[in-house]
């Protein structure tokens, strides 16, 4: 995790799309952190 204009960020890479909905919306609720999400580590490192 990077800190970038005091927020953390988060990465979260999955293929199952509603893991990933859920995680953001759960983080997304913390302002402290900013999330990216990506459905494959091909995707990510793009």
């Amino acid at each position: 995790m990077k800190s970038i204009e005091n927020k953390t960020i988060i990465y979260i890479i999955d293929d199952d799309q509603l893991f990933l909905r859920i995680m953001e919306t759960k983080f997304r609720n913390m302002s402290r952190f900013k999330i990216l999400t990506f459905s494959g580590g091909e995707e990510f490192l793009d």
